[in-house]
C-alpha cells in the first residue's frame, strides 16, 4: 500500500509540474511577455525584409527596363543660313561665264515707256543682290522682240549707270525708252557685242 501511495504522489507531482510548465509557457507567450514581443519583432523584421527585397527587385527590374529602352531618335535641323548654294543666274552667258539680271526702275505699259537696269556678275562668284558687279568686257546692247508677231519695237537707249556721286557704276547699265508697241508676250534680249559682231546673247521673257 505504501508503494502504491508513493507512486500516486509521483504522478500527481508530474501532472502539477507539467501544468506549471504549460502555464509558464502560456505566460511567456502572452501579449505582454518578452518572449511574445521577441517573436512578434522577429516576425515584423521578416515581413520588412520581404517587402524591402520586393522593392529592391522591383527597382532592379525598372533599372533593367530603362537600360534596354532604345534611345529616342533625334533629328538634326541644318540652319539654312549655313547652307552654301549657288546664287541664281536669271540671264546666263555660258561662254563668257557671266550672269545678268534686269531690275525695273519704271514698269512698262502699252501707253508709257519703261526703264530698267542691267547688272552683270561672274557666275558662281557673285549675286544680283550683293555683287560684286563686273563689266562684261564687251559693248552691251538690248533688243525688244515679240516672237508671236515676228517684230520688235522702237530702239532703247543704254548707257553706264551713274552713282549718286556722278561716277559710272561698274557692271551696271541703265536702259531707258523701253516701249512695247502692243500687249502680249515679249522677249528682252541682252547682247554682248564687239563692234558690229554679236559675241553672245541671252534673254528673259515678259508679258505686257
Amino acid at each position: 500500500m505504501a508503494s502504491e501511495k508513493q507512486e500516486g504522489e509521483v504522478k500527481v507531482k508530474l501532472l502539477i509540474k507539467t501544468g506549471l510548465t504549460l502555464l509558464v509557457g502560456v505566460g511567456l507567450l502572452g501579449c505582454g511577455s518578452p518572449l511574445f514581443n521577441h517573436v512578434q519583432a522577429a516576425d515584423k523584421v521578416s515581413k520588412v525584409d520581404t517587402s524591402q527585397n520586393h522593392d529592391q527587385a522591383k527597382s532592379g527590374n525598372e533599372v533593367a527596363a530603362e537600360a534596354v529602352t532604345p534611345p529616342v531618335a533625334e533629328t538634326t535641323v541644318t540652319d539654312p543660313a549655313t547652307v552654301v548654294t549657288e546664287a541664281p543666274c536669271p540671264i546666263e552667258f555660258a561662254v563668257s561665264k557671266l550672269c545678268a539680271a534686269i531690275e525695273w526702275v519704271k514698269n512698262p505699259s502699252e501707253e508709257e515707256k519703261g526703264e530698267f537696269t542691267v547688272k552683270f556678275w561672274k557666275k558662281g562668284e557673285g549675286s544680283q543682290a550683293a555683287g560684286p558687279f563686273v563689266d562684261p568686257g564687251y559693248a552691251v546692247g538690248v533688243k525688244l522682240w515679240m516672237p508671236d508677231m515676228g517684230h520688235g519695237s522702237s530702239p532703247v537707249k543704254i548707257r553706264k549707270a551713274v552713282s549718286a556721286t556722278g561716277e559710272e557704276s561698274v557692271g551696271i547699265y541703265s536702259v531707258t525708252e523701253v516701249y512695247f508697241v502692243m500687249g502680249g508676250d515679249w522677249e528682252i534680249w541682252v547682247i554682248l557685242k564687239q563692234g558690229t559682231a554679236t559675241i553672245e546673247k541671252a534673254k528673259i521673257d515678259i508679258k505686257i
